[in-house]
């Protein structure tokens, strides 16, 4: 399946850290390459699940809320009946966990929960890890409540009447959870959230940019609006491609090179396609991405670019296979992933393909 712009998919899912007495591990970070490989290729198999009927899933969501909210009273009663305790940083960053845990469990399958929303419990996620980070600015957790305070603000964004503020709150965390520990475990995960909001933030610029109307808007403004939406794109460039460079078995490569793909395809002209290609390619030859399907119709549109005007002129063989290798694509969505959100748009351009390469043959 494909997943819109602006969430990450479910290969996107936080490992849950284990902790005991102020000290965290995490079973996938403490494993040896070969080990964490197969954890990562047993989590894509469950994701690859059957749905359960919505009647099992209301009763997992419920049960799940309920023990996150028990959960999160004994760990506010260590705080307050033993505020001293070595165990208190940990109880405080657990509690925020549960209010962001309660937050992605939603939307519910069935009957939402009466009174607490997804926003309540990702906002009250946010005031608990903020209020612990401040307490405990020398804790080994540091790094930790930083990244799901990002991953709270990330998730509150798109819904919010602010999401740029949002998503500004998100990039901050995020880069402060890797300066606390870059080799922490959640880092490979602040890293590619890091370049992921650089890249909504884009979005955000190169939207704004576009809504401006180039006759009433003077021309400094303008080109101040679209700058910023490259800086940004370029931002995203930066921080996306380290994910495979810092961290080449993290399970969220092929999140980062999908993104990156799409930091070159979505900016303003003139845009580096052939690089878009490359980092499309690299999610593409990962068979077990969620994100192939996105990533192989997105090729298949930076080929059929490459090959038509108004890119630069090119011989007629050359953008035939250029035409013919976008075709490609575009059929696999269709065929292997007809239920995909591209499915669509790739017949159309499959379409678009063999009109095109009726003209250069006439």
């Amino acid at each position: 399946s494909s997943w819109p712009a602006g969430t990450t998919g479910p290969s996107s899912a936080p490992r849950t850290p284990w902790n005991c007495g102020g000290v965290t591990t995490s079973r996938v970070a403490s494993e040896p390459p070969s080990s964490r490989r197969q954890v990562n290729g047993r989590r894509r198999a469950l994701l690859a699940a059957p749905t359960p009927d919505p009647a099992a899933a209301q009763v997992q969501f419920d049960l799940a809320l309920g023990l996150y909210g028990q959960a999160q009273v004994k760990l506010d009663e260590l705080g307050l009946r033993y505020p001293s305790s070595p165990r208190a940083d940990n109880a405080t960053y657990l509690g925020g966990r549960c209010s962001y845990e309660s937050g992605a469990l939603f939307p519910a399958p069935v009957t939402p929960p009466v009174g607490p929303t997804e926003t309540s419990f990702l906002e009250d996620a946010v005031v608990r890890l903020d209020a612990m980070r401040a307490r405990f600015a020398g804790s080994i957790l540091v790094d930790q409540a930083c990244y799901f305070d990002g991953r709270a603000h990330f998730k509150l964004a798109p819904g919010s009447a602010t999401p740029e503020a949002e998503y500004e709150a998100a990039r901050a965390d995020f880069a402060a959870s890797l300066a606390a520990d870059a080799t922490g475990t959640f880092a490979d995960n602040a890293q590619y959230y890091l370049g992921n909001t650089w890249y909504e933030l884009a979005r955000v610029a190169s939207a704004t940019w576009k809504a401006l109307d180039p006759v009433a808007t003077a021309p400094a403004a303008l080109a101040a609006a679209r700058q910023l939406a490259v800086d940004r794109f370029a931002s995203a460039r930066v921080e996306l491609a380290k994910v495979a460079t810092l961290y080449a078995l993290s399970s969220y490569v092929d999140n980062a090179n999908y993104y990156l793909g799409r930091s070159s395809y979505d900016a303003p002209e003139p845009r580096d396609l052939a690089a878009a290609v490359a980092a499309f390619t690299a999610v593409v030859n990962d068979a077990a991405s969620v994100y192939r399907p996105d990533a192989l119709y997105h090729r298949g549109r930076c080929r059929f670019d490459l090959a038509r005007p108004p890119a630069p002129a090119m011989p007629p063989a050359d953008a035939t296979q250029l035409l013919n290798d976008a075709l490609a694509d575009f059929q696999l969505v269709v065929t292997q992933t007809p239920t995909s959100s591209f499915a669509d748009g790739a017949l159309f351009w499959s379409g678009r393909c063999r009109y095109e390469l009726l003209l250069l043959q006439a």
